[in-house]
């Protein structure tokens, strides 16, 4: 699994951490991690909650990434933000329980971390417990497991549902504000990564022309 970590920049300074310990606990898992900001070096580059919901939904919805990891200093906001594109289904998580129950019963693929509101000591730990919850195990069984069928029935609904209320997201990236864009995907570590994981698509044409 390829997982991203996007985090807005109220919480730059918290970045290097979290990503150091996805990195710590999913790398023997044998998934892949990319730090797509915000870190301390992007002194120049600041978005909001706003576009990192936006930059992780290009990612999912191009194949870039198969997991979001976002934040902002409730996590509320990265939540909201990411949930508002076609198929990025982003949950809250604010600990271990949290995070297994968001795998089991929900299946999505981001979630938003609180990376300021109780974010004290032991968050590291907190945040390989989280880490675990999400990477080490398979998603969608359920819980209690023989609510598994129901669940995935519901799920099902939900993605059916989504996709017909939302508009493609090529047609999103045209209509939305260029400053918009360009502060979002204008940093080269952006520019770095993404074409090379991304899948070939109009999406990713796209993506190309406005870079």
């Amino acid at each position: 699994m390829r997982i991203a970590l996007v985090s807005e920049s109220s919480q730059v300074s918290k970045n290097q951490l979290v990503f150091d310990v996805l990195k710590d606990t999913v790398l023997p898992l044998n998934h892949q991690v990319f730090n797509y900001g915000m870190s301390e070096d992007d002194l120049d580059y600041k978005i909001s909650y706003v576009e990192a919901g936006l930059l992780s939904a290009v990612l999912l919805n191009s194949r870039a990434v198969d997991f979001v990891i976002t934040g902002c200093g409730t996590g509320e906001g990265a939540c909201l933000a990411a949930n508002i594109y076609p198929n990025v289904y982003c949950g809250y998580v604010k600990d271990p329980s949290d995070a297994f129950l968001f795998t089991q019963i929900n299946s999505g693929n981001a979630v938003s971390l609180p990376l300021a509101k109780e974010f004290g000591w032991c968050a590291e730990l907190n945040l390989r417990y989280v880490f675990r919850e999400l990477f080490s195990c398979e998603h969608g069984l359920g819980y209690p497991p023989e609510r598994g069928p129901v669940q995935k029935e519901f799920r099902d609904i939900f993605y059916k549902v989504k996709g017909q209320v939302s508009k493609d997201m090529g047609k999103i990236l045209e209509d939305l504000d260029r400053d918009i864009l360009k502060r979002t995907f204008g940093e080269e570590n952006f520019r770095s990564q993404y074409f090379r994981y991304a899948s070939d698509s109009p999406l990713k044409d796209y993506m190309a022309g406005l870079l």
